[in-house]
């Protein structure tokens, strides 16, 4: 599955960062370069990140669906943990960050990424914000989270998945009253 495909990847990822991105999603230009340039800044922080777009082709030509600014962890308690605000493909994550709040959960199909980001917002990592779109996801019939239908087989089984996992986050000591 998709999230054992990610597990292997991390554990292959020999540098100081690892970061991954979909088949059909693309960095923007500059991204790594600016990611480097805020890891230079402040060579304390855990993850880098920017802003992220989600795409359709029209005709050949990418039309953007919806532009998604993101959300530090520390700010996870107003609901965007849920509601998109943090895409973690093209993420640029210290390896020791991602060896201290472990790997995707497996045996989610589609919810994997959002257990992923419960448990970075319990780590309360140091993160930095490029200010700048660095991640575009691209929208098809075939994505498994985000086609040009709403809400589609694949994001009612997300749905699923996700109600089932938030108990144990909701219950946790780690976890804000918000």
């Amino acid at each position: 599955g998709l999230y054992d495909a990610l597990n292997k990847g991390i554990k292959m990822a020999d540098g100081d960062f690892v970061s991954w991105l979909n088949a059909d999603d693309l960095l923007a230009p500059g991204a790594f370069e600016a990611m480097v340039s805020k890891y230079r800044q402040n060579p304390s922080a855990q993850f880098i990140t920017g802003n992220s777009e989600i795409f359709h082709n029209d005709n050949g030509e990418p039309v953007t669906i919806k532009t998604y600014e993101f959300t530090k962890p520390s700010d996870f308690e107003k609901g965007r943990i849920t509601h998109n605000g943090s895409a973690i493909c093209g993420c640029l994550f210290s390896s020791s960050f991602l060896e201290s709040i472990g790997l995707f959960d497996p045996s989610f199909d589609i919810a994997g990424d959002m257990e992923f980001l419960f448990r970075i917002a319990s780590a309360s990592p140091d993160c930095e914000k490029v200010n700048q779109t660095i991640y575009f996801y691209r929208a098809h019939e075939d994505s498994l989270t985000f086609s040009d239908s709403d809400f589609g087989p694949v994001t009612k089984k997300g749905s699923q998945e996700m109600f089932e996992l938030l108990p144990q986050y909701i219950q946790s000591p780690q976890s804000s009253p918000a």
